[in-house]
């Protein structure tokens, strides 16, 4: 699972408030070279930032030891400075969490990470 799908996931029992975002409970993780330095779109990364929340992806940066790589606050992303950009394009695109679990802070539901997939099925009691 991406940082990019991490940051758009939400717990979905019923009744659960306050659901966003889920704390990562990383077993394994991977970074994988899908998006080769060639194919490095800074429009693509600089569209990212509008959408996705920043604050959340600091958050699970450092869940995963990984906060020191971006600036704090999305205010100080330079992103015409191509490392900058790159870098970004590399977490939200590159980091995999393959194995572990993502946990709901507010209702304590753990959801399971199995090869990369986040498995997000509700039983049916919290439907």
């Amino acid at each position: 699972m991406r940082l990019l799908t991490h940051n758009m996931l939400i717990c979905i029992v019923k009744g659960c408030t306050d659901n966003f975002p889920l704390s990562i409970h990383a077993d394994k993780i991977e970074q994988t070279d899908e998006f080769k330095a060639e194919e490095f779109n800074p429009d693509f990364v600089r569209s990212l930032v509008d959408r996705i929340d920043y604050p959340a992806l600091i958050r699970a940066l450092g869940q995963l030891k990984l906060e020191h790589l971006l600036p704090p606050t999305a205010s100080d992303v330079d992103l015409n400075n191509d490392d900058v950009a790159r870098e970004l394009h590399r977490l939200l695109l590159d980091i995999h969490l393959s194995e572990g679990f993502l946990c709901c802070e507010k209702c304590g539901r753990k959801y399971p990470v199995n090869q990369g997939i986040p498995n997000m099925l509700l039983r049916e009691d919290e439907v």
